[in-house]
């Protein structure tokens, strides 16, 4: 499984997402955008379902390592120490808050190209009414005799 929605779509298994979606506590639509990748989870979420589940983060986010934190893929040899475990949710934790401050900076972003769009439409309006004004004849005229001036 190559990414965290097709990773939901497994653990999803045979439930309906509606069903699946009221178990982890979203809206159907939110848990069909994550599916269908149109949006990112967010950091909330993915803990949510990891602890409601007993999911292992890091086979969510990463798809590396046991589906459930202490359970053994075929690759390991022995059962994980307390320690190892430990580290897990440590690297876990900080992949959360890499996501969050990644989340962060694209809602910074987002609201950016949200402001060009905007500044972008006004200059449109502010040209074609230009545009509209030149077709004055009156305006046409200064404007042929002030360029005519400059020559």
């Amino acid at each position: 499984m190559s990414n965290v929605a097709n990773r939901l779509i497994f653990i999803r298994n045979t439930k309906s997402r509606r069903s699946f979606a009221e178990e982890i506590g979203v809206k159907e639509s939110t848990l069909r955008n994550y599916e269908q990748g149109i949006t990112q989870p967010t950091a909330d979420f993915l803990e949510n379902v990891c602890k409601k589940l007993s999911i292992s983060p890091q086979w969510l986010l990463l798809g590396s390592g046991p589906i459930k934190p202490g359970e053994l893929n075929s690759s390991e040899q022995g059962a994980p120490s307390a320690v190892e475990r430990g580290a897990a949710c440590g690297q876990c934790r900080e992949l959360l808050h890499q996501n969050r401050e990644l989340l962060k900076q694209l809602g910074v972003a987002n609201e950016r190209v949200y402001q060009a769009g905007e500044r972008e439409k006004m200059l449109l309006k502010e040209n074609a009414a230009l545009q509209a004004e030149s077709k004055d004849p009156k305006i046409r005229r200064s404007i042929t005799a002030a360029g005519s001036n400059l020559a």
